[in-house]
């Protein structure tokens, strides 16, 4: 995600909203990628680092998984590759299908790891 001044708060520094936001979309979109759907049960965020500009972009980690639940860390990094937050969270498994399957990433061949996602 490009940083620009509509995501800086009123000290000018990227707002934690933005960070979360960008954070439950990459969440979401490793939990769904299994084509089931998944709605986010908890997440908790831990600012580390402040970001003015430049480019951040989030890694989805899974964790553990089961046919009711799974667990994920969310990862956020500046374009100097340093962690500037970490989410934690769990997603319960409604026990239905997506009906297309519209995700924008890709598992490789690890199933505990998900690509990067850029936006």
């Amino acid at each position: 995600m490009q940083v620009t001044g509509n995501h800086l708060n009123g000290i000018g520094i990227l707002m934690g909203g933005a960070l979360f936001t960008l954070a439950d979309y990459t969440f979401s979109q490793a939990a769904n990628s299994y084509g089931k759907i998944a709605v986010t049960r908890t997440a908790s965020i831990v600012y580390m680092r402040k970001c003015r500009n430049g480019v951040v972009s989030a890694i989805a980690t899974e964790i553990s998984r089961n046919e009711l639940t799974g667990d994920y860390v969310v990862e956020i990094s500046n374009d100097q590759d340093q962690v500037i937050a970490r989410v934690e969270g769990t997603i319960l498994y409604w026990g239905k299908y997506l009906k297309y399957n519209t995700l924008f990433i890709q598992r490789t061949t690890r199933s505990k790891y998900i690509k990067p996602l850029k936006i």
